[in-house]
């Protein structure tokens, strides 16, 4: 791999709570830790960096150099509270960046904390009781002790600020990076048999915050249109699933959704590539990293206009209001019938997808560090 451009031996020492990014099956805030912690590692060296894993990494998951240290701690439960907390209080760095999870319980150096999503504060009825107490907890912890906070939107920075009364001069909107090149030329075949010509596409794990529910009433509603679309979700079944199941039952839709389950990443290039187009239904979404995706793959996208999805898709979508199945079905049918429409929308998502470059994200990152640890 590359080394960085500068050497020097530095002496500070910054911690990354890196457990997350070493998840084999990469969701989006998994995805973010692995690439957050990369872009860091290939700025020029400035600071010594340590990377506490709670399993043992692939070798070749990051860069590997002199001033990157690897900590490896094994430990079953309450990694996070107990075991790196300790760690943290035998072997302190000079400050520990959580990409993606919350602040440990004790940690006596300054922290700065990336928060996501509060999209269990706008709808708590669609979380379990358990899920929502814990989500709760954490986010408050972090809001309340991490010195510097990150929010990867404008939505989750007024969030922090409505809910949960945190200083808006201790969150540093940062927006996530993203690659476009993995999506982009020509892939594969089809990797998976049986997918019609013409299928939407949603991605993502199955919940009821997701807003599928109004997006089977929109393909039930299209069920004459001359297309016939089919609807392929790729993503795995989350929690309370069984009314969008019975739905898809009362419909008589089960022959026009299809149910991938998780997709690998190798894989998506080509499942975006031939769908007709992306949607996004959802009731609130962080920062989204799906529709840069299907953009990227020269797919057009339609999503709703909640939390941060307005902020990641620009202009390059078409926009409908959260929970309207009308205005989303007319849509849909827009991508259908408009092939102008479906260019126009391929070459302006193209362009956007190219806006959120991680090295940019990572330089940002590293100024919040250095002022949250004084350095």
């Amino acid at each position: 791999m590359n080394t960085p451009d500068k050497i020097q031996t530095p002496d500070a020492v910054l911690g990354i709570d890196a457990s997350r990014s070493s998840v084999r099956d990469r969701t989006g805030t998994e995805t973010y830790s692995f690439e957050i912690v990369r872009a860091l590692l290939q700025l020029p060296v400035r600071h010594r960096w340590r990377l506490y894993f709670r399993d043992v990494p692939p070798p070749d998951i990051f860069l590997t150099a002199a001033h990157i240290e690897r900590r490896i701690i094994r430990f079953p439960r309450l990694w996070t509270h107990m075991r790196l907390s300790a760690e943290l209080l035998i072997r302190p760095p000079a400050g520990l960046f959580v990409p993606a999870h919350t602040r440990p319980l004790i940690c006596p150096k300054p922290t700065v904390v990336t928060v996501h999503d509060l999209g269990y504060l706008h709808f708590p009825n669609m979380h379990p009781l358990l899920q929502r107490m814990y989500l709760h907890w954490s986010t408050l912890h972090s809001a309340r002790n991490a010195t510097q906070l990150i929010a990867d939107s404008h939505a989750t920075r007024k969030d922090l600020v409505r809910y949960y009364n945190t200083d808006p001069q201790r969150i540093n909107v940062i927006y996530p990076g993203f690659d476009p090149s993995y999506y982009t030329g020509t892939k594969s075949s089809k990797p998976f048999p049986g997918l019609p010509e013409t299928y939407l596409l949603h991605v993502g794990t199955l919940h009821p915050r997701k807003g599928v529910s109004f997006l089977l009433e929109s393909l039930n509603a299209l069920r004459h249109h001359p297309a016939r679309p089919t609807l392929v979700c790729a993503g795995r079944a989350g929690w309370m699933t069984e009314p969008m199941l019975r739905q898809i039952e009362d419909l008589k839709l089960v022959s026009r959704v299809r149910f991938l389950n998780y997709v690998p990443q190798h894989l998506m290039p080509t499942l975006y590539r031939q769908a007709s187009m992306l949607v996004v239904p959802s009731l609130y979404e962080g920062f989204g990293f799906t529709p840069l995706e299907s953009m990227a793959a020269s797919t057009p996208v339609i999503c709703s206009d909640s939390g941060s999805l307005p902020e990641v898709v620009g202009n390059a979508a078409l926009t409908v209001p959260a929970g309207d199945s009308e205005a989303l079905t007319s849509a849909i049918r827009q991508l259908l019938d408009k092939n102008e429409l479906r260019q126009q929308l391929i070459e302006s998502g193209l362009q956007r997808c190219q806006e959120f470059p991680w090295q940019r994200c990572a330089k940002q990152t590293l100024s919040v560090l250095e002022r949250a640890f004084q350095l």
